[in-house]
């Protein structure tokens, strides 16, 4: 992991008597600073925002969206963890955290590596799969458009996907694919409006696209 500054938000510091001194003694992580209340975080972020910041989930929970929607805001390049130590959230609480801005959630359950892990991951991909927010459940939720496109890993086009996209690309019909794929053209019908909807498509040439970009 290349030299990152952490700063660490915690106005109930119990869970920042944990993490903090695990995360002094890891080579390349600098501790930036460790703000008790809002007034001192935001001082510390205007005099030099680190380059990520843990926010405890301990205690606020259903003010903490707007929040950290409003840092986000502010500061459009800080990238964000949440630390649930000590605090189930239930899934409307997760949705809700990760559109505001949370690249990732960890709880006290995670050992320091899981933890580091995902620090490494927001890093360098700016999202982290865990326990806590899994691929099932975002897949889930930016086909039913209850979370921001940009969390987690893109989708991928199906292997049948890809041969109707190709297939209609060379000038082909829906009757025509579906007779060369031995589907009916209903299910090819139901193929494109499923890409329509999954990729976020108004029609053909935005789905053509978007698949061609995956090709570059």
């Amino acid at each position: 992991m290349n030299s990152i500054s952490i700063g660490f938000y915690d106005d109930k510091p119990f869970a920042g008597s944990f993490i903090c001194p695990a995360f002094a003694m890891q080579p390349g992580i600098r501790i930036a600073f460790q703000a008790g209340n809002e007034e001192m975080l935001d001082f510390h972020l205007e005099e030099s925002a680190p380059d990520l910041l843990f926010i405890s989930m301990a205690s606020r929970a259903g003010k903490k969206p707007a929040w950290i929607r409003s840092l986000k805001n502010y500061f459009p390049s800080l990238r964000m963890i949440g630390f649930a130590y000590g605090q189930e959230l239930k899934e409307e609480e997760i949705f809700s955290l990760i559109n505001a801005g949370l690249s990732a959630i960890v709880s006290d359950s995670n050992s320091l590596e899981e933890i580091l892990l995902a620090i490494e991951c927001v890093m360098k991909h700016g999202f982290h799969m865990n326990g806590i927010v899994n691929e099932a459940m975002i897949t889930y939720c930016k086909r039913k458009n209850l979370l921001r496109n940009g969390f987690g890993p893109e989708e991928k086009f199906t292997d049948r996907e890809i041969k109707v996209i190709e297939e209609k690309r060379s000038g082909k019909t829906a009757v025509e694919i579906a007779n060369l794929l031995c589907l009916s053209k209903k299910t090819v019908d139901g193929i494109l409006q499923n890409m329509y909807s999954r990729f976020g498509c108004r029609n053909y040439q935005e789905l053509l696209i978007r698949y061609e970009n995956t090709l570059v």
